[in-house]
């Protein structure tokens, strides 16, 4: 007869796994596996001491035995499940759980683990189903409730997870998961203020929980609370060392403090703990690009090829700058949308009755042309910002008796003169910054939008997710966002037949309203101060010729950069006058223009200044020189306006054609090459022949009075004229259709 362990001996193995002395136990079972082999309780504790040391092989290897030795103890399953969920092997995890319940069914934690597993292999519905059985089985189940809240909350249904992390609130204050779960949910909800007072609770309830640390440091970055986020973050890493998310958020939360160097060193923290973090990959990548350390360049296809293969969400901002492609650039919109921001299936009876489709049921057969049209603005750039400067002359001149234009403005900065002017010239503005999702749903649903207009898509404080909710049965991509949303509830994007040629109109989700000359408006009455300056006055040698382009420092890639240096070799007395962007771009910079035999001290970075003296600085450069795949944009229209030429390459995608678009309307074709060698030889030609610098210069001069790029009031009659059609063929029972609107140019 084989010896058996002790009561007493059994009582100490139990006593030290609750205490949570592992370490001891480890030592102890080993030595009891020696002197009684075969006993499954021996195995069993020494299976989950191992795993609780992170000995996940060792401890699998204990798990087997175990049912080696009795095939039907459903807690061994169980246990072998968890310890291959741990190793990452979800489906061997999914059918031990499975054998376990098979075994007992009425196992309330092998319900609970095997919905877990499945959440990993993305079976929501039927982790979903588990979990609600785990329930059953076990009312007071606080962590099935928690988690079934998180299943609901990756499904969509934010309305219901709300409220069953609530009804078990009810059942358990204390438990510090449902308040980080709740948390989420309102946070995606737009709650923020009620996020804030989860994962404070949270903490106040576990002051160790580091998940619920880096989330409040995300609100408080939402709020702009940013050196309350980084402290939250840091807190976080000080808890939990190896946890990679809270490095990436401290990263995020870096790069709008400015500090790019500390970003890029925390994703880079992240990825160390994570080497497939893809997330943190794509980010520190673009915040490379941002202080242009070109090293990463040759990277960025195969990077970009990872991210589109693994469909992992990256905003699709980022890419705008890496490649020059519509097609990618769809992908990724569409992937982003998809993932991000699905339509939430929601209970609350308000936004039934916004949402009633996807493209709203047509109440009017025909167009009522007494009334006037609700025009809904949304963005956070309504102060001292690019958008802002173009479009204020279209607020200034649009047709007040057939238009009423709205204005939500959800940015936390709320100062400078443009916001003023843009307020006096609307009839409604509203500051939206401090409401959540669905008080802006209930705001809108008072105004009764016919169309709304988002001037931000994917960039910097977006917040097109509101948009998912239907806030008018027509809803339009324009303007701060050079690309298409590859969202199912945007219908249209306003752009021009440059920027969204024929042969690339497949790579736009939207319908397309093209207006007749360029997408972009313009204001004709900014002021161009009048300033008694030279080039010394800016650190420009006073006879030099300075080559000029003061695009943001990401869109500048190294195809251009070194097209710039050799053109600069040949230009002995030249300069390139940059924007100053950051300290890191500029040592940059400086270094590659060393290694390609330029002085560093031949390239000047602008310092920021108000918006009509950086126009009036203009004067002293020769000539601008775009980028290439995110060409300049409201830059190229500053340097037009200002009668400075510029060069350019058109290229594949919207964010490659914009300056071209520019030049078009504006009667500067000439200016518009098509390859890289076009475009050395172009700039080196005005560079080597002062006459033909002065005609481009005189022939600028007149157009820009002349031609449709700076005429808003033509602009704005063009662009009231696409609302007018888009609306036409609402009310008319029709699917949106692209939209081509006349010349009023023509008849001026």
């Amino acid at each position: 007869m084989k010896k058996q362990p002790t009561n007493q001996q059994l009582h100490k193995l139990l006593e030290l796994y609750k205490n949570k002395k592992f370490k001891a136990l480890e030592k102890l079972t080993l030595n009891f596996i020696e002197e009684f082999q075969d006993h499954p309780f021996v195995w069993k504790i020494r299976g989950l001491t191992l795993k609780q040391n992170g000995k996940l092989s060792e401890a699998l290897f204990a798990n087997k035995k175990v049912l080696k030795i009795t095939p039907q103890d459903y807690e061994s399953h169980t246990n072998l499940g968890n310890t291959l969920h741990q190793l990452g092997k979800f489906k061997e995890a999914e059918i031990s759980h499975k054998r376990a319940i098979n075994i007992k069914p009425d196992y309330a934690e092998a319900y609970y683990n095997l919905s877990i597993t499945l959440e990993k292999l993305n079976k929501l519905d039927e982790a979903k189903i588990n979990l609600m059985q785990a329930i059953e089985l076990k009312s007071n189940f606080i962590e099935a409730y928690s988690n079934l809240g998180m299943v609901l909350f990756k499904s969509r249904k934010l309305d219901k997870a709300e409220k069953i992390l609530k009804q078990a609130i009810i059942l358990n204050s204390n438990y510090y998961g449902l308040y980080t779960n709740l948390g989420n949910v309102f946070k995606e909800l737009g709650k923020l203020k009620e996020a804030k007072s989860c994962y404070e609770k949270a903490i106040s309830l576990n002051p160790n929980h580091a998940e619920s640390y880096t989330n409040l440091g995300n609100i408080f970055k939402e709020f702009r609370k940013l050196e309350k986020a980084e402290a939250c973050h840091k807190k976080a890493i000080s808890l939990k060392t190896d946890f990679a998310e809270a490095y990436y958020n401290l990263a995020t939360t870096c790069e709008e403090l400015k500090k790019l160097n500390e970003a890029i060193f925390n994703y880079q923290k992240a990825l160390d703990i994570n080497p497939n973090y893809n997330n943190a990959k794509v980010y520190m990548f673009d915040q490379l690009k941002h202080i242009c350390d070109f090293t990463v360049e040759d990277k960025l296809p195969s990077v970009l090829k990872l991210i589109r293969i693994n469909e992992v969400t990256i905003s699709p901002f980022v890419s705008l700058s890496w490649i020059d492609n519509a097609k990618i650039q769809l992908e990724r919109s569409k992937i982003w949308a998809s993932k991000k921001l699905e339509l939430i299936e929601n209970d609350n009876e308000l936004n039934k009755k916004i949402s009633t489709s996807a493209y709203h049921k047509v109440n009017k057969s025909i167009l009522n042309k007494d009334k006037k049209i609700k025009v809904g603005f949304f963005s956070a750039d309504f102060h001292e910002h690019a958008i802002s400067y173009l479009i204020s002359g279209l607020f200034c001149n649009y047709n007040k008796n057939q238009f009423e234009f709205y204005i939500f403005s959800y940015g936390y900065n709320k100062l400078g003169d443009y916001r003023e002017k843009i307020k006096k010239n609307v009839n409604y503005f509203y500051d939206i910054s401090e409401l959540s999702d669905e008080e802006i749903i209930t705001l809108l649903k008072k105004c009764d939008l016919e169309i709304s207009i988002d001037l931000m898509g994917y960039t910097k404080y977006s917040r097109l997710n509101i948009f998912r909710n239907r806030l008018s049965p027509i809803q339009i991509n324009f303007l701060g966002y050079p690309g298409t949303s590859g969202a199912n509830f945007i219908e249209y994007i306003i752009a021009d037949p440059i920027i969204i040629p024929k042969e690339q109109r497949q790579f736009y989700s939207e319908k397309v309203i093209y207006l007749p000359h360029t997408y972009q408006p313009n204001d004709d009455k900014r002021e161009i101060k009048e300033m008694n300056t030279k080039k010394i006055d800016f650190n420009l040698p006073e006879k030099s010729f300075v080559f000029c382009c003061f695009n943001q420092s990401y869109k500048i890639s190294k195809n251009e950069f070194i097209i710039w240096m050799r053109v600069m070799k040949k230009v002995e007395n030249s300069v390139l006058w940059l924007l100053k962007s950051n300290i890191w771009a500029e040592q940059n910079l400086r270094e590659e223009a060393k290694k390609h035999g330029i002085n560093p001290s031949r390239i000047i970075f602008a310092e920021k200044i108000s918006p009509s003296k950086h126009l009036s600085r203009h004067q002293h450069a020769d000539l601008f020189i775009d980028t290439f795949n995110y060409n300049a944009h409201t830059t190229a229209s500053d340097a037009l306006w200002s009668g400075l030429p510029l060069v350019t390459k058109i290229g594949n995608q919207f964010a490659a054609r914009v300056a071209a678009s520019l030049l078009n309307a504006v009667g500067m074709p000439e200016l518009i090459t098509k390859t890289e060698e076009d475009y050395e030889k172009l700039i080196l030609e005005i560079a080597f022949n002062p006459k033909l610098l002065t005609k481009l210069k005189l022939k600028l001069s007149k157009n820009k009075l002349k031609k449709p790029l700076f005429n808003t009031k033509i602009y704005t009659k063009h662009f009231e004229s696409g609302l007018q059609q888009a609306y036409k063929i609402y009310c008319d029972g029709k699917k949106p259709e692209d939209i081509k609107v006349k010349d009023h140019f023509l008849k001026i």
